[in-house]
């Protein structure tokens, strides 16, 4: 799932995942409008078992989050990555 400044980029990204289960749907939606508010963020990139279309009841939802060179270096010294 990719965020950009064009806001339909990413909601036809988004339609890339068929069949997700409800709660990872509001999960994906929650993070999507959270990041795509801030600007420091470049895209949301869903990966794992959801993105392959292999979950189950039980997998979690893997989100690397690319984010500008600044926010980054910021959030290194700040020592919060995570």
């Amino acid at each position: 799932m990719i965020l950009s400044e064009d806001p339909n980029a990413w909601a036809l990204e988004e339609k890339m995942v068929d069949n997700i289960f409800p709660y990872h749907q509001m999960a994906v939606d929650r993070l999507v409008a959270v990041y795509h508010a801030d600007p420091p963020s470049i895209a949301l990139i869903l990966i794992g078992s959801v993105a392959r279309g292999e979950e189950d009841r039980q997998s979690d939802l893997d989100f690397p989050l690319v984010c500008t060179d600044a926010e980054y270096t910021q959030r290194r010294t700040e020592r919060t990555l995570g």
